[in-house]
């Protein structure tokens, strides 16, 4: 079967802007299937002005949405839809909000999808089996049906490298690279937990390295890890650092990290001598009030003597605020600046708290009537 997936491009100024990357969901998927012998290709908007003529000579279309991205993924749906063509979603925003999804669409996969896309298109092909599908939601007539969730994976190690070579240019010279899935912290603003579980999951250090190894990587190279926490498993973390070390890698890296890692020593060090050079960091907020309200279990002078170590390490720090709680005002706004400023963050961020789907918050504002 020939399959393309599409990965929509954002409307506007998002988290990392600054950076034209895939996320990872629809090239593993690529590479699974391609791997069971389709023909697969995957389009990222960022990436590539989508080509309508190779989107329309596909047999199934893939289309990922998260909840920033999910008017210009309908969109794509109904235009789809129109042509005739077979349509499924996955990605965070359908998953939460499946029947939604389906008014856009034929299927939606819920979920983490690696091991239920495979069974889905053989049941496609074979025109029946759609019942024994775990996460699928689809329609018929008019009545819907969303078949068991499906467990997360449990083991990320089984999970193929990515195959890049299903981008029609491939990726540049930042090499995303994914060691765990989600996160042993639950902030209220955040979906993490809610969408990949509450069980942290992570992937063997060779194996890491070998995928590392597999990318050639130069000097002009940037690794960046797209954990949502990179040391959330410190041993596990420098047990990676020590084999890229021992390997030489000349290229550089960056990661999402909490702040509060600067305690361990060893790591810090780890870190520098791995070549880390960048880290971004979920600072969210200077207000005690709403750092509490927001679950994030960080204190001001924590995230301060952070800012000071990373710094003594010679790693550069990009500090991420979330503004807007009750517990804000404008006052918070001028203070956050004065803060970022004295405590010499090299790049600051600023966005506004929104009510994701999945998250405590967005669940709150609703019971608030507040949406």
């Amino acid at each position: 079967m020939r399959i393309v997936f599409i990965e929509p491009k954002p409307p506007d100024f998002h988290i990392f802007s600054r950076f034209n990357l895939p996320r990872l969901g629809t090239v593993i998927l690529g590479t699974i299937l391609k791997q069971a012998g389709h023909e697969v290709e995957v389009i990222i908007e960022t990436l590539e002005k989508l080509d309508y003529k190779r989107v329309l000579s596909a047999e199934l279309v893939g289309i990922s949405a998260i909840t920033s991205t999910a008017k210009r993924s309908y969109a794509l749906g109904d235009e789809l839809l129109a042509q005739g063509k077979t349509v499924i979603f996955g990605g965070a925003h359908p998953s939460f909000f499946p029947e939604e999804a389906l008014a856009h669409g034929h299927f939606v996969l819920r979920g983490e999808a690696e091991n239920s896309i495979l069974p889905f298109v053989q049941a496609m092909e074979q025109r029946f089996g759609l019942e024994k599908i775990p996460g699928l939601s689809y329609r018929i007539g008019d009545r819907v049906f969303h078949n068991p969730a499906i467990e997360p994976c449990r083991e990320l190690d089984t999970l193929p490298f990515p195959d890049f070579s299903i981008l029609k240019n491939g990726i540049g010279s930042v090499k995303p690279v994914l060691t765990s899935r989600g996160c042993p912290y639950d902030c209220s603003f955040c979906a993490v937990t809610e969408l990949f579980g509450r069980k942290y999951r992570f992937r063997a250090p060779e194996k890491v390295t070998e995928e590392l190894v597999g990318l050639n990587l130069t000097k002009g190279d940037t690794i960046f890890f797209y954990d949502d926490n990179f040391v959330a498993n410190p041993e596990n973390s420098k047990q990676l650092l020590k084999l890229m070390i021992a390997e030489k890698f000349k290229a550089g890296w960056t990661a999402q990290v909490r702040v509060d890692c600067t305690k361990d020593q060893e790591l810090l060090e780890l870190m520098r001598d791995s070549k880390c050079f960048f880290v971004y960091l979920g600072l969210e907020s200077i207000n005690p009030d709403t750092l509490k309200s927001y679950k994030k279990k960080l204190t001001l002078e924590q995230i301060e003597q952070g800012i000071a170590r990373f710094h003594q390490y010679g790693i550069r720090v990009h500090g991420m605020f979330v503004l807007g709680a009750d517990t804000d005002d404008l006052k918070t706004i001028r203070e956050t600046t004065t803060f970022a400023l004295k405590n010499k963050i090299d790049t600051i961020q600023f966005m506004i708290l929104t009510p994701i789907p999945g998250t405590r918050f967005f669940r709150q504002m609703e019971a608030e009537d507040r949406l």
